[in-house]
């Protein structure tokens, strides 16, 4: 029996370094930065499914929207999901943030988008009022709460997130592996049983660096990276395939930080592979 292949489609973010950013570029988060990126991966076969990109609500209405062929063509890939990037967990709270919201849901209409990713910490406190304004303002999204990690302890706790996901019962979960690993006193086990595990939507996958003692892409010859976000081809690091048997369930998106001396994308490449095939 053929088994079926993993939705697996790059990250906006994992390609930061490898798109030119002068003093002309498009500022991080705008439409026009999301078509430039987006336009690198195409040309290098690697978002014929669609990819994951990053869009600031806050700052939309002064900036260009999306062109119709980059609609036309981005709106028919099987998947495509949203990141917010908005840095402050208050966000949500904001005088203006639900006229924004509101003018952010109409992009990702546009956009045939109906995946939003949020991190853990903007629900640190007033969840049922949070959860209220993303559901009117977003009535046709669904809303993923992505756990935290590196110094954001509270999102990244699996007691907290499934406390966020009881107090919005159509939220789901996109499960960041490095992030889990981030912690030592955290396991990936925590996240795939009850509530979690019943809600994941989605997969960030990529090796987390924090509790190395050398930067993985130095030792291969790429300086100046120091990535929070690692390829698990450039880590040493080899996944398990009971992780990879069980991630592979759900559409993932590939985190890791491509180095930009890759011209070919080929780690990229191997971390989609390695996934395929079930090992590394």
């Amino acid at each position: 029996m053929t088994r079926n292949l993993p939705l697996i489609v790059p990250a906006h973010n994992s390609v930061q370094f490898s798109v030119s950013r002068d003093s002309n570029a498009p500022a991080i988060g705008t439409p026009r930065d999301v078509e430039r990126v987006y336009t690198t991966l195409k040309n290098s076969g690697l978002a014929d499914s669609g990819m994951e990109i990053l869009l600031q609500p806050s700052i939309l209405a002064n900036t260009p929207k999306f062109r119709p062929n980059f609609i036309a063509e981005f709106s028919n890939h099987p998947f495509k999901t949203v990141h917010i990037l908005e840095c402050d967990p208050q966000y949500l709270d904001a005088p203006k943030t639900g006229e924004q919201l509101e003018r952010f849901s109409d992009t990702l209409s546009e956009i045939n988008c109906s995946n939003l990713v949020i991190h853990a910490d903007f629900f640190v406190k007033n969840i049922r009022k949070r959860y209220n304004l993303l559901r009117s303002c977003l009535p046709k999204v669904r809303v993923l709460v992505e756990n935290t990690g590196f110094e954001n302890h509270w999102g990244s706790r699996p007691e907290n997130i499934t406390t966020i996901l009881n107090a919005c019962p159509d939220f789901g979960l996109c499960l960041d592996i490095a992030h889990v690993h981030d912690y030592t006193d955290i396991s990936f086990s925590q996240f795939k049983e009850g509530v979690l595990g019943d809600r994941i939507s989605e997969i960030h996958w990529s090796c987390s660096t924090h509790h190395m003692k050398t930067d993985p892409y130095e030792d291969k010859g790429f300086q100046g990276y120091g990535p929070l976000h690692a390829f698990f081809s450039l880590s040493g690091i080899r996944p398990s395939a009971s992780t990879i048997k069980f991630v592979t369930q759900f559409p993932i998106v590939l985190e890791g930080l491509h180095p930009k001396e890759d011209i070919n994308f080929k780690f990229l490449q191997l971390e989609r592979k390695t996934l395929l095939n079930g090992d590394s």
